[in-house]
């Protein structure tokens, strides 16, 4: 069964290095157009932030971009430059984006700048009051906006970054997508905190996710019912019986093309072939998906499963790598053989793989919250939040201490009208 995405572990006390800063006071206030002004302020003057919004530039920085991918808080391959860079070409090409860039001084003199953080973003006004706002750069293929933030320089990140929002008249962060049981929602919280600003939160669901057992089987007595495991058994001797069934997993680049292709047809052989939202179906997304995979494979941070009935790919799965995580990026099946669940026994390798060959901590399912499926193989759940967050102007801290009450009426009305009410 194909996974349906979502398009909508609690750490230990910060280190003194993580602990909350004072609120930044601006030393500078460069403009969207000053794109090489360093945004600084009088208490923290060893950071500074920089606005970039051209690749060339982009580029410039991605040694650094690479360090601070192994060296973040809250593992996101979706910002990585494996993914970022290919859906800033193709995905975001027409549209305006801006990357804000966290830096410190070395400690040595002679050594570059530590990169601190990295928010992708892109800047609007809330629609109907006309208030300005940031957003976390998102597209069909991502599944998390948590930015990235070094282990060391969380809070200074976060409080750099909404001093600046602030000096560029930025009322709001609008953050959809955005782990909220991580250590980067913890560190946001503790800025906020100190620096009196309350967030709201417009939404919050759990999805799927996998974390670490003793091993495969352990995993599977505890969370799968006797009856549930009892039944793929049986799918399984079933799917067996039309001809030879071989589990595969790419281990050789000459074949990742293939792989690629294979996942494009099945995908456009199933519904959402008739829906018309294939990979493929779109050139542009084609594309990206295609060097996004070989990025991610030149960097050893994919993996692809794939099950072959009588050589022929009937199932296969996508996913990515990041540090001590993963995600479980796209899967697809074949649906004439649906009877069989050939996508349910794909998860079940996944499950050994996961536990017997890999040292992965946990996968993020990157599915919708009530998938029934996945929901019954994978027994833990991720938050995800949407959240508004005020950066201290006073528009925008209204706007978001009052969300709540404008949501609540609007509701009442639609109901008072007959019409379904809206999230």
């Amino acid at each position: 069964m194909l996974i349906d995405r979502d398009t909508s572990t609690p750490t230990a006390a910060p280190s003194k290095a993580e602990r909350p800063v004072a609120p930044a006071k601006a030393t500078s206030q460069p403009t969207a157009a000053k794109e090489t002004a360093c945004f600084r302020t009088n208490d923290s003057p060893e950071f500074w932030l920089e606005r970039v919004s051209d690749r060339e530039r982009l580029n410039e920085h991605l040694a650094a971009w690479e360090e601070l991918s192994q060296n973040c808080i809250d593992p996101n391959s979706f910002y990585e430059p494996s993914l970022l860079l290919p859906a800033l070409e193709y995905l975001h090409n027409d549209e305006p984006w801006e990357i804000a860039l966290v830096f410190r001084n070395n400690k040595r003199v002679t050594d570059p700048p530590v990169l601190c953080g990295l928010f992708p973003l892109q800047r609007d006004r809330i629609r109907g009051i006309r208030l300005s706002r940031l957003r976390p750069l998102t597209n069909w293929y991502c599944y998390s906006t948590t930015p990235l933030l070094h282990a060391l320089y969380a809070t200074e990140a976060w409080d750099l970054l909404l001093a600046w929002a602030r000096s560029e008249k930025i009322a709001v962060l609008d953050y959809p997508r955005f782990r909220g049981d991580g250590p980067a929602a913890q560190t946001l919280t503790d800025v906020l905190n100190y620096r009196h600003l309350q967030s709201c939160l417009l939404d919050r669901h759990n999805r799927a996710l996998l974390i670490r057992s003793d091993d495969f089987e352990t995993y599977q007595s505890r969370n799968i019912r006797g009856h549930n495991r009892r039944d793929m058994k049986r799918l399984r001797r079933r799917l067996e019986e039309q001809g030879q069934l071989e589990f595969r997993k790419l281990d050789d680049a000459s074949q990742l093309t293939y792989w690629a292709t294979s996942f494009f047809e099945l995908e456009n052989r199933g519904w959402k072939g008739d829906q018309g939202t294939a990979v493929s179906q779109n050139e542009q997304h084609a594309e990206f998906f295609r060097i996004a995979l070989q990025n991610s494979w030149d960097a050893g941070q994919l993996q692809m499963l794939g099950l072959f009935l009588n050589g022929e790919p009937i199932a296969l799965k996508c996913n990515l790598l990041s540090s001590a995580g993963s995600y479980a990026w796209k899967i697809a099946y074949d649906e004439t053989l649906s009877k069989f669940s050939p996508g349910v026994q794909l998860e079940q390798e996944n499950l050994r793989v996961f536990h017997e060959e890999t040292d992965l901590q946990w996968m993020d399912s990157c599915a919708i919250a009530a998938h029934s499926m996945i929901n019954r193989l994978w027994c833990d759940r991720r938050t995800i939040d949407h959240l508004l967050i005020p950066t201290g102007r006073l528009t925008g801290e209204l706007f978001a201490s009052s969300y709540p009450l404008l949501r609540l009426a609007k509701k009442r009305v639609r109901m008072l009208l007959g019409k379904p009410a809206r999230k």
